[in-house]
Parts: structure tokens; sequence; C-alpha cells
């Protein structure tokens, strides 16, 4: 999985400001994505399936997120650029099952 390559696509999509993807660890796979959508303001927040299909369209079926989170901002380091230890720990719960 390329994160990079996950968020550009989800930038694509119009109500998406803002996307952080990480390794999401899985008993089954090791890890699967998880991607952590900020909106852009004044749009409706779409769904998660909507995204999915959306995300059909530019990257293979393996690469779409299995654990979502949308949030009113992404967190970013001292460089201004996302902090993926940060967005991780939103989705620690989810690896713990």
């Amino acid at each position: 999985m390329l994160p990079e390559t996950i968020e550009r696509a989800l930038l694509l999509h119009p109500a998406v400001a803002a996307a952080g993807v990480v390794a999401v660890p899985d008993q089954r796979l090791f890890a699967v994505p998880g991607a952590a959508i900020q909106l852009r303001a004044g749009c409706e927040r779409p769904t998660v399936a909507e995204l999915e299909a959306h995300l059909r369209q530019h990257v293979l079926a393996t690469h779409i997120p299995v654990h979502w989170r949308f949030v009113d901002e992404l967190p970013k380091n001292r460089s201004f650029k996302i902090d993926r230890p940060a967005i991780k720990g939103l989705f620690a719960q989810d690896g713990q099952r």
C-alpha cells in the first residue's frame, strides 16, 4: 500500500480537503489501509460507500481503506506536514481487535 497514492486519489473527490492514510494492524492481512478525512468547508459529508466507489475509479481494490475517520482537521507536525504517527493513533483501537 502506498499511502500517498490513496491520498492523491481521495483529494480528487470534491468534498475532500485533506487526507491522511496509514497502515492499520490487521490479524489476518498484517496491515490494511486506514484513511483520515478532512472535509472542505460547506461540503456535505460523503458516505464511506461514496468514497470507496470514488477510490475504485483510481486505485486497486486492495488499496481501498478498511478503516475511516472524519476529522475537523488533520494532525500536522512542526513542518506542517501530515503527522502520520498521530493519524495512526486515531486507528489504535481498530488495530487491536
